[in-house]
């Protein structure tokens, strides 16, 4: 028998597994670049959150705000308010500018709008809760906005990992409290 193969001759089985294998490697990796991508892009995501979060409560743990009686102004807006600071002197709270953001926070619509971008929370989707607590536990002011359970979150973020927390303490008349906000996308 004559051997009719010669030198560089290709069978269609050859070429048709070549194919496949080409195709299987391409699509797989279009699905790893695809999860690296989410990754990046939710971890960018997160830390800007962090940042945010951390970002308002320094803000109002450090700043008595701009002006500082901002308080006791008739109307609170971003007109006459530059920036909301719940303090003193640094992390000695003011038991007046409290109640005010907490009754300003708790007005809701337009007025918790302000309040968020008065704290720098001026990313669309942002929505924060904000609370002061006895070392007891037990909640001396705040508002408790919360997460909407069937919240339709923002394109570019994960519904995993949305909240921010960020807790410090301070001194409200003289007495050490938890200062806690929470920051989320919805």
């Amino acid at each position: 028998m004559i051997n009719r193969m010669k030198r560089g001759q290709l069978f269609s089985q050859d070429i048709i597994f070549a194919i496949i294998l080409v195709l299987v490697t391409f699509s797989l990796w279009l699905t790893l670049r695809q999860r690296v991508l989410n990754v990046v892009l939710m971890s960018d995501d997160r830390r800007q959150l962090d940042e945010a979060a951390s970002s308002a409560m320094n803000q109002l743990l450090e700043s008595s705000g701009t002006p500082t009686n901002w308080e006791w102004l008739s109307v609170i807006n971003e007109t006459t308010v530059n920036s909301i600071g719940l303090v003193s002197d640094r992390n000695n709270l003011n038991s007046v500018k409290i109640a005010m953001f907490i009754y300003t926070a708790n007005l809701g619509g337009d007025n918790y709008t302000t309040i968020k971008k008065l704290l720098g929370l001026n990313r669309e989707g942002y929505k924060f809760n904000f609370t002061i607590s006895s070392l007891n536990g037990s909640v001396l002011y705040g508002f408790r906005n919360m997460p909407t359970t069937s919240a339709t979150y923002n394109a570019s973020y994960s519904a995993v990992n949305t909240t921010s927390f960020v807790e410090r303490y301070a001194l409200l008349n003289n007495q050490l409290v938890k200062v806690a906000m929470g920051v989320w996308i919805e």
